[in-house]
């Protein structure tokens, strides 16, 4: 049913238009295109991708089964790819910030430092 707006205040207009949103989902999208929340899709999908199981797994033991099958250089050239494809993204939805950027780097050199330690503890144990 279609409302008279023609008598609604712009408030009202607006909390008719913030209640559209929330009943299509729509108000979630701003956070799904955070670069941050863009790189860790982008992780999960890369996982799926390589048939693997991320459900009650942290990254580190998701890179430590990588590693069994792919060298350190090709998963660090993948993540960086994803990473890079995480920049894009954000910049073309304009959520590219200072601020978002430093936690996206700061994310990225994590997984990198993650892959590193997920090589040493493969050669220790292997």
């Amino acid at each position: 049913m279609i409302e008279d707006t023609r008598n609604l205040t712009a408030l009202q207009m607006l909390a008719q238009l913030n209640r559209a949103i929330e009943e299509t989902g729509l108000h979630e999208t701003h956070k799904q295109r955070q670069p941050l929340e863009i790189f860790h899709n982008l992780l999960q999908d890369w996982y799926l991708s390589k048939e693997l199981p991320f459900e009650g797994k942290n990254d580190n033991e998701i890179f430590i089964q990588l590693l069994k099958k792919n060298s350190l250089s090709t998963l660090q050239k993948e993540v960086k790819r994803l990473y890079n494809e995480a920049l894009e993204l954000s910049t073309a939805h304009r959520t590219l910030t200072v601020w978002t950027r430093r936690e996206l780097d700061q994310y990225f050199q994590t997984v990198q430092q993650l892959l590193e330690q997920g090589k040493h503890k493969k050669q220790s144990s292997g």
